[in-house]
């Protein structure tokens, strides 16, 4: 079957993200605040893909990221554990390079929500200063927006 909806410019990066079993938070604060998993504790493991453009910071950073056995210009596959490494595990060189990948990611991505978050508030802040009336006024009925949050 082929995905006639995906730009064939840009690769697909698929992150496999390994966190506490018992976590209920968001995957998100997992990777920027992660949490111990203890070494006999079980992980569950969640996927997720992106197929469109990202900056080119991003898909340097998601090229460093990437399995490189694995990594093609079609895919970019990411494997990362959201947790906090012990000293050992990162001299362990069977979770040497795992361990580093994912800490980078976490960093990336504090430094993203970070910068992410000032440009969110002022964008609401702008939003918040337009009434329904002046919407009204310029668009019309012609106007509907529909937002349905996942």
């Amino acid at each position: 079957m082929t995905d006639i909806s995906a730009d064939k410019r840009f690769p697909r990066a698929m992150i496999f993200l390994g966190r506490a079993h018992e976590s209920k938070r968001p995957p998100l604060d997992d990777i920027t605040d992660p949490i111990p998993i203890d070494k006999d504790g079980a992980a569950s493991f969640i996927f997720d893909t992106y197929h469109g453009p990202v900056s080119s910071k991003a898909h340097a950073f998601l090229r460093t990221l990437a399995d490189p056995k694995k990594a093609s210009n079609q895919i970019i596959p990411c494997k990362l554990l959201a947790q906090k490494f012990s000293d050992e595990a990162r001299r362990n060189p069977a979770t040497k390079d795992m361990a580093e990948r994912s800490m980078l990611f976490s960093e990336f991505v504090r430094e993203l929500k970070a910068k992410d978050s000032v440009r969110v508030a002022s964008f609401e802040a702008s939003m918040a200063k337009i009434s329904d009336t002046m919407v009204d006024e310029k668009c019309g009925k012609w106007l509907k927006l529909a937002v349905q949050l996942d």
